[in-house]
């Protein structure tokens, strides 16, 4: 019956290309688990002191990782982001608040004064921490959304930004296939990045991170990139088998949605289905980028 179930989308002129409803919410939730096994049970990556005030989670979609984040942290402040009401898939605890808008539209990247903002709560240098993940497919402008999420954070604050690289299928531009020959870049993910850069969104976001943080001002900037697999062989370990069978599962539809969703044509359905044949390999990586403001404890 999944299937009879209706596709809705952010009732929004945001340019996030991916729905909101009851199948989305399956598939987020589906998605956080695989990741958190991927990283071994840790989702943040940045060395938070033992006491934070204020965090943020920036399109936080069915708000798992705030969550945590309150639960672990019972004096932390947490407020989940998202265009759409978060689902009640939880008990949520009374230090977390979720926020519906649109990120761009209710923070600016000068620092404008809490009382001249749309939502007060989301006041400039507030915040210990920032987070977000997986925008890659609603951000037209990264440098601006980091400077954005630069100007949020207090002195001392952490940013960390967990987003996706997806690759060319150009061999002078992917040094990584050279490494790994079984590595395998699928026609579509042409498909893929011509719609994206024709929405002005940046298919390598996960990797240009780091710059756009260095040049929002942002120091102690480091990075991780974990291996995000397509589909499952021998050999895969263990943490990334789990998303590897889920990212198999729901690959056809999902990257055929999104592609139709930004206005292209996609001819390589029969890419999308097809499995690893002659033992070749699609993964993409998945980076984690943190960063950290200038000033407080940390100098």
């Amino acid at each position: 019956m999944a299937s009879l179930i209706e596709r809705t989308y952010h009732s929004t002129p945001a340019a996030y290309a991916l729905p909101n409803g009851v199948l989305e919410h399956r598939r987020l939730e589906t998605q956080h688990e695989c990741l958190l096994k991927l990283m071994n049970g840790r989702i943040i990556h940045a060395s938070l002191p033992p006491t934070i005030t204020r965090a943020l989670d920036i399109g936080c979609g069915t708000g798992p990782v705030a969550h945590s984040l309150a639960t672990a942290r019972p004096t932390t402040t947490v407020y989940g982001l998202d265009l759409s009401p978060v689902p009640p898939l939880r008990t949520q605890p009374p230090n977390l608040e979720f926020i519906q808008g649109d990120f761009k539209e209710l923070v600016r990247p000068d620092g404008t004064s809490s009382d001249q903002l749309p939502d007060p709560r989301l006041a400039p240098a507030s915040f210990d921490l920032v987070f977000s993940r997986l925008l890659i497919f609603g951000i037209t402008e990264w440098q601006r959304y980091i400077d954005a999420v630069a100007a949020l954070l207090a002195p001392g604050g952490h940013a960390e930004l967990h987003d996706a690289c997806h690759p060319d299928p150009l061999p002078d531009l992917q040094p990584d296939t050279a490494a790994d020959p079984t590595r395998y870049n699928p026609p579509w993910t042409r498909a893929l990045n011509a719609a994206m850069r024709a929405k002005a969104m940046d298919p390598a976001c996960g990797a240009n991170i780091a710059t756009y943080m260095r040049r929002a001002g942002l120091i102690d900037v480091h990075a991780r990139r974990y291996a995000w697999p397509h589909d499952v062989w021998e050999g895969l370990p263990a943490e990334a088998e789990m998303l590897g069978r889920y990212t198999e599962e729901v690959r056809a539809e999902f990257y055929g949605r999104v592609i139709r969703r930004l206005g292209a044509e996609l001819e390589e359905v029969g890419e999308l289905e097809s499995g690893n044949e002659g033992g070749k390999r699609v993964w993409f990586w998945l980076w984690v980028v943190v960063g950290r403001k200038p000033g407080g404890m940390g100098g």
